[in-house]
């Protein structure tokens, strides 16, 4: 097996999720699992700047009747990309630290952070955040 390393922009994965590029085998990848909160902690951990862990996929080729497509199986990072795309979507809207401290529970200090997009959704956001 030869393993190629990719990096792909937040925007393109994205893009493929929009065009059904990006399948779920569900020999290794259970069903949507993470609640609203998981999914808007982490898009509020990639506006603080911490790395996304790695997304594995596999490019698959299908070939049939002279007729060719690819796409991109998930192999790890589903509830990732799930919540990047609820909130491109305008599904999430995310957590407020200092308002929604019951619901969000986030430390002290991140509390005291500025925080450009407490409570926006992905359409509220500035165009430099989106």
């Amino acid at each position: 097996m030869e393993l190629e390393s990719d990096k792909l922009k937040i925007s393109e994965l994205l893009e493929l999720r929009r065009a059904e590029m990006l399948t779920v085998n569900a020999e290794y990848q259970r069903g949507a699992v993470w609640g609203d909160a998981q999914q808007k902690k982490l898009v509020d951990s990639i506006f603080r700047g911490y790395p996304l862990p790695l997304i594995y996929l596999h490019h698959k080729q299908l070939s049939t009747a002279g007729l060719k497509r690819d796409s991109l199986e998930i192999i790890d990072g589903q509830q990732r990309i799930n919540a990047l795309y609820a909130f491109a979507e305008g599904r999430l809207k995310l957590f407020d630290p200092i308002k929604d401290e019951a619901k969000a529970r986030f430390p002290e200090f991140i509390k005291a952070q500025a925080c450009a997009w407490a409570g926006c959704n992905y359409a509220q956001l500035s165009p430099e955040l989106q």
